[in-house]
């Protein structure tokens, strides 16, 4: 039986029942029976409703997703399009030769209060996690983001600061500390390091909302706030700024809410993002109980924000996209959504997927994922220099 649709949901109302039905016939006056059969009706109706929102969420597709079995399968990535445009300028250091000694940066880091995620005696071999300070704009508060710095950004000497940067966007209502803690990206991203597959490269985690919890959706709202403007451009500066990066490549990643950020990103400033991969993500935004209007009652807003929509009423942009998904997952960040998107593809634009064979909106799925998106966003990075500083 499937984990999600109506025959486990019926099984499990029946069975919830049944089970309190019994409790209650004279046969189990026996007072401990009674309360075994209650106890086991509470379990009933715990899975019940945890099947319930699984239906409803699609986390866990099949039981192997439940019990921890995602089948990654060839991760093959097909492309559609044409190559993106190559950009003709490459970019401008921020601040300087990006020139950082080792002194320096540990001083830096150390000021930037970082995670418990490695020792201080680690950080030129496994890097730091730490917290960066970004702040909304004039009068509002900062909000915590983090960012992961490679082992090479504290070896100091020439050159020790200049390297690209993946904004890793989280899914609603997610938290940057998931992204280390649960993908394990940064594991990820040292262990390619290491084995030469990629370059140093600085993570820069965030989520698309402003201000949490209310659920903005990476959009910028009419009457406030400018949430994908924060993530195109004040988060990615402040990061160079307080990091002394030079940066020679920006892109982004995410998934769920971030998936659509990363998309929206790519396709709406490719003049500063080398390429946008979409884990599990959307097309368009999703607004919750507490996002408030976010179109200021603009049809032509909320278009504007519909990537589908875009694709079919104006030329597609130069920019490189990718999306990854599981051929179990439904609805508008599954499967069949994503072939709608990639099918609406075409010239200037190009963009490739990531297909496993099951899995659902988790981070088992996502953790399955990143490796497989890595490599591609690694190859924007390299070969799609920064156009503008940042900074």
């Amino acid at each position: 039986m499937s984990l999600t649709g109506t025959p486990l949901l019926v099984v499990l109302t029946v069975v919830t029942l049944a089970i309190l039905g019994a409790a209650l016939h004279p046969v189990f006056r026996h007072r401990l029976r009674r309360l075994a059969l209650v106890a086991t009706a509470q379990l009933c109706a715990v899975a019940l409703i945890g099947a319930m929102a699984n239906d409803y969420g699609d986390f866990y597709p099949t039981w192997a997703d439940l019990f921890g079995a995602v089948h990654a399968g060839s991760g093959t990535t097909a492309s559609f399009g044409a190559a993106a445009v190559e950009p003709g300028a490459t970019n401008l250091p921020y601040g300087g030769s990006g020139d950082l000694p080792a002194a320096a940066a540990t001083s830096i880091a150390a000021g930037l209060s970082p995670t418990d995620w490695s020792r201080k005696a680690d950080w030129p071999t496994r890097g730091a996690v730490v917290h960066l300070k970004v702040p909304d704009g004039p009068g509002g508060p900062d909000d915590e983001v983090l960012a992961w710095l490679p082992p090479s950004w504290f070896s100091g000497g020439p050159g020790a600061a200049t390297m690209p940067m993946l904004e890793m966007l989280t899914g609603y209502p997610g938290t940057p500390d998931t992204v280390i803690n649960k993908m394990k990206a940064a594991d990820a991203l040292l262990a390619g390091i290491k084995a030469g597959t990629y370059q140093p490269t600085v993570l820069l985690i965030t989520r698309p909302v402003l201000p949490f919890p209310r659920d903005t959706e990476c959009t910028d709202v009419p009457s406030g706030p400018p949430t994908f403007s924060r993530m195109a451009d004040t988060v990615p500066d402040t990061a160079a700024t307080e990091l002394h990066l030079h940066v020679t490549g920006l892109a982004a990643a995410g998934y769920s809410t971030g998936g659509y950020c990363a998309l929206k990103l790519a396709m709406l400033r490719p003049d500063r993002f080398a390429g946008g991969a979409s884990m599990s993500g959307y097309y368009a935004p999703d607004p919750g109980l507490n996002s408030g209007d976010l179109f200021g009652g603009s049809t032509a807003t909320k278009n504007a924000n519909d990537l589908m929509w875009l694709l079919e009423h104006h030329k597609p942009p130069p920019a490189s996209v990718l999306v990854a998904c599981s051929k179990e997952e439904r609805f508008e960040s599954g499967y069949a959504a994503a072939q709608q998107f990639l099918a609406k593809v075409h010239s200037p634009m190009a963009a490739q997927e990531v297909v496993l064979d099951s899995g659902g909106h988790n981070f088992d799925t996502w953790r399955a994922e990143f490796p497989k998106i890595m490599p591609w966003l690694e190859g924007q990075l390299q070969h799609h220099p920064l156009r503008q500083p940042l900074g």
